[in-house]
């Protein structure tokens, strides 16, 4: 037979154990969905910035709002301040970073507000003429050179490391932010 005298003390110190493990689980989630989501981001082909600025990061719903034209007075950028590229411009190419911070900014006001259990949404409603988010994943939509499309595809790829997370990587990943 065991017999506990302190109960209460005891109650408490697993009440205390308990929340800081769900903080820590808590944590480590929202980086793994940063991780992703960066990954996202910079793989995400661009020519306009449209399709890599329109990425969403919503908790318990998608966000399938599309803001069109946000670099259009600017939708290209400088290649060069030196030799034969001074003052030369073409247009965006993946991993661009205008679009990219653009993206990040937009989706800091949710990032970590995720309760455990909640469901985490990455999306993209980029559409011109038609919605291309879901053509440019299916490698439906021919590119110049340096994009590849399949963007979802190859950061999922960038994250199957995570399929074990000591206490390293753990860490690692609670200091994520997007």
């Amino acid at each position: 037979m065991v017999e506990i005298k302190n109960l209460a003390q005891l109650e408490t110190q697993l009440d205390q154990w308990e929340a800081e493990v769900y903080e820590l689980t808590r944590q480590v989630l929202a980086g793994i969905s940063a991780k992703l989501f960066n990954a996202i981001l910079v793989r995400s082909a661009q020519y306009s910035g449209d399709y890599a600025a329109n990425w969403k990061y919503s908790i318990g719903a998608p966000d399938l709002s599309f803001e069109p034209g946000l670099f259009e007075d600017r939708s290209t950028v400088r290649v060069g301040d030196y030799g034969r590229f001074k003052g030369m411009e073409q247009h965006r190419k993946e991993g661009d970073g205008e679009a990219v911070v653009y993206a990040q900014n937009q989706a800091r006001s949710a990032f970590g507000s995720a309760a455990l259990g909640e469901t985490i949404f990455i999306s993209n409603a980029a559409a011109h003429d038609e919605p291309y988010a879901r053509l440019i994943e299916d490698g439906k939509i021919k590119f110049r050179s340096g994009h590849v499309g399949h963007t979802v595809e190859r950061a999922m790829d960038a994250m199957a490391r995570y399929t074990e997370i000591d206490d390293k990587a753990a860490q690692a990943l609670r200091r994520e932010k997007i």
